[in-house]
C-alpha cells in the first residue's frame, strides 16, 4: 500500500484515488507513505530521526555544558520539539549549538528567525554573537528585524509583538523561501490563548511553523498559570502526543473540566490527569531539564517570609476584609484583576510595603556586603523604591526605560562593584537577564503568576552563581497578601510536575 499525497488538490492519494483527508487516520499509514506524502505529514506529526549531521559545537573558547549538547540533539534529531529548560540553564546558548550545528551541516545555507518577546530582542543578539561560531565582530548576518531585511542576514531575530502584522509574515515567508529554515520561539509560554493574534500568527491558519523545516519552542516555565495554556502548541505541533483531541476533550481529561452552574459555561481552569498528559508529551516533542536535576552544583535557592508587620495600615485593611469575606483561596486562584477594588487594594498594599521595604534593604544594604535585587509591580511602587533607596544609586529596568538599554543597565551591576542595588519591575526585568552578582532577592510585590515571580527570582539564580540565594517575601501576617503566596506555592506544585 502507498500512500501519497497531491499537492494540487491537498487530498491523500492511494493509486490515484483520494484516500483519507483525516490526519488522525493517515498518521496510521505513515510507514506506507511515498516521499511526498511524507513531506505533507511532517508538517503535522513529530518526526524523531537520529541526526546525521555534524554535532553541535560553540566557538573556540567556550565550553557548553553537557545539558546544553543534550538538549541540542533533542531539537535536532526532531521536525518539531519543545526546550522546556529551567531558568538560567541557558536556552540562548542552546539555540547558538543548534544553529552551528544547522549551518556546518548544510554548508551556511541555513536561515534562522527566532521569535523573542521585546525586551530581550538585544539579549539574544549578544549571546548570539558571542555563541555562534560563525559570528564575529564584523559578522552582519544577524539582524532583529526592523522592517526591512538585509540581504546579508542569515539569523532574524523578530519581535512576537510584531508577527501578526500581514507585512512581516510576508518579509519571514520571503526570507526563508530558498534555503533551509529553523524556527526558534522563545519564551513560548506566551503563546497560550488562541484568540491572541501573536497565537494565531505562529499556530493558527495557516500556521508560521509550516514554512520551517524544523520549529523549536522554549521556556523555562511552559506552564505559567493552567494546564489548558499549553493546548494552542500541542495542538498544532504535537497532536498525536494527545491523540487529536479537541480543546472540550482536552479541557475535561487534563484541566478537570466541569459546568460552572453559575455561569453556564465549562470551567477548564483546573488540572487533571497530569503525569498521564506529560508522560506523553515529553515522549518525542518535550525535553523538560530541571536545575535541581542537571545543575548539582548550583548552590540551592532559599526562600522566606518576612513579616514586615501584623496588621494593615486602616485605609487597606477595609478593604483586605471585604476582599476575604468574598472570595476562599480557591476563588483568588481564579480571580480577575478587573474587579476594581482588588486591583485597588494590590495597588495600596504595595504603596504601604514600599515603605517598609525601604527601612528593610537600607539595613540590609548597610550592614552586609551583599548585593540586592528588589522585584516589584506597580509603578509607584518601584518609585517609591528608587526615590527612598537613591543614596544606594540603584540600577533601575522598569517598562519605560528603551529596550536597547537594559542590557548595559545589567552588566553594570554585574560589573561594577560599587553598584550593589538593582531595583526592576517583575514584567520589565524578570525575564532574560543575568544579575548572578547578587545573592538576595526581595520581593515586595508578587505577581498571581507563579512562574512570573519564579523567573524573576532566577535573574540571580543561575549558571555563574557560586552562593545560595535567599528569596524574601515581605508580607503582613494577616493579609489577602499571605493568601497570594500560598496560593501561589500550590500553583507551583502543578507547574513542577513538568
Amino acid at each position: 500500500m502507498i500512500l501519497g499525497y497531491d499537492p494540487t488538490t491537498k487530498q491523500f492519494l492511494k493509486d490515484g484515488i483520494p484516500f483519507t483527508d483525516s490526519h488522525r487516520v493517515a498518521s496510521g499509514f505513515r510507514i506506507h507513505a511515498d516521499e511526498s506524502a511524507k513531506k505533507e505529514l511532517n508538517r503535522v506529526f513529530i518526526d524523531v530521526t537520529p541526526w546525521p549531521g555534524c554535532a553541535p559545537f560553540a566557538p573556540a573558547g567556550l565550553t557548553p555544558k553537557d545539558f546544553q549538547i543534550e538538549a541540542a540533539l533533542f531539537a535536532l534529531s526532531r521536525n518539531r520539539s519543545y526546550l522546556a529548560l529551567d531558568p538560567g540553564l541557558g536556552k540562548t546558548i542552546v539555540i547558538a549549538l543548534v544553529i552551528n550545528a544547522l549551518r556546518a551541516t548544510f554548508r551556511h545555507s541555513e536561515k534562522v528567525v527566532i521569535i523573542n518577546p521585546p525586551a530581550l530582542l538585544v539579549n539574544t543578539a549578544e549571546h548570539l554573537k558571542r555563541w555562534c561560531d560563525i559570528i564575529d565582530e564584523d559578522f552582519e548576518g544577524i539582524q532583529i528585524f526592523n522592517g526591512d531585511i538585509s540581504p546579508l542576514t542569515d539569523i532574524l531575530i523578530v519581535p512576537d509583538s510584531m508577527i501578526h502584522r500581514k507585512s512581516v509574515m510576508e518579509a519571514i515567508t520571503n526570507f526563508v523561501a530558498i534555503d533551509h529554515a529553523t524556527l526558534f520561539v522563545d519564551e513560548a509560554q506566551r503563546f497560550k490563548s488562541p484568540t491572541a493574534k501573536r497565537c494565531k500568527a505562529i499556530l493558527g491558519r495557516p500556521p508560521l511553523t509550516r514554512l520551517f523545516e524544523k520549529s523549536v519552542f522554549l521556556s523555562g516555565t511552559p506552564i505559567e498559570n493552567r494546564t489548558m495554556e499549553i493546548y494552542p502548541v500541542l495542538k498544532r505541533c504535537a497532536p498525536e502526543s494527545i491523540n487529536f483531541m479537541d480543546r472540550f476533550d482536552f479541557g475535561m481529561r487534563y484541566c478537570a473540566g466541569h459546568l460552572d452552574e453559575e455561569t453556564g459555561h465549562f470551567d477548564f481552569s483546573g488540572d487533571s490527569h497530569s503525569e498521564e498528559l506529560f508522560t506523553a508529551v515529553k515522549k518525542d516533542f518535550m525535553l523538560r531539564m530541571k536545575k535541581t536535576d542537571v545543575m548539582k552544583e548550583l548552590p540551592p535557592k532559599v526562600h522566606e517570609l518576612v513579616f514586615i508587620g501584623e496588621n494593615l495600615p486602616p485605609r487597606v485593611a477595609e478593604l483586605d476584609r471585604k476582599i476575604l469575606k468574598e472570595f476562599s483561596p480557591t476563588d483568588l486562584m481564579k480571580a480577575k484583576f478587573n474587579t476594581p477594588y482588588l486591583s485597588t487594594y494590590r495597588r495600596l498594599l504595595g504603596i504601604e510595603k514600599a515603605s517598609l521595604a525601604i527601612e528593610y534593604v537600607k539595613n540590609l544594604l548597610t550592614d552586609t556586603d551583599e548585593n540586592v535585587l528588589v522585584f516589584a509591580i506597580h509603578k509607584d511602587v518601584v518609585q517609591m523604591l528608587v526615590e527612598g533607596l537613591k543614596g544606594f544609586s540603584p540600577l533601575v529596568i522598569v517598562g519605560a526605560v528603551d529596550k536597547k538599554h537594559r542590557q548595559g543597565i545589567v552588566d553594570e551591576f554585574q560589573n561594577n562593584p560599587k553598584k550593589r542595588l538593582f531595583i526592576g519591575n517583575i514584567d520589565a526585568a524578570g525575564v532574560g537577564f543575568t544579575l548572578t552578582k547578587a545573592t538576595q532577592v526581595i520581593m515586595v510585590e508578587r505577581s498571581w503568576k507563579p512562574s512570573a515571580n519564579e523567573q524573576a527570582s532566577d535573574r540571580a539564580h543561575r549558571i555563574g552563581q557560586t552562593q545560595t540565594v535567599f528569596v524574601k517575601d515581605l508580607v503582613f501576617v494577616n493579609s489577602v497578601d499571605r493568601v497570594v503566596i500560598e496560593t501561589g506555592i500550590r500553583k507551583s506544585k502543578t507547574i513542577n510536575v513538568l
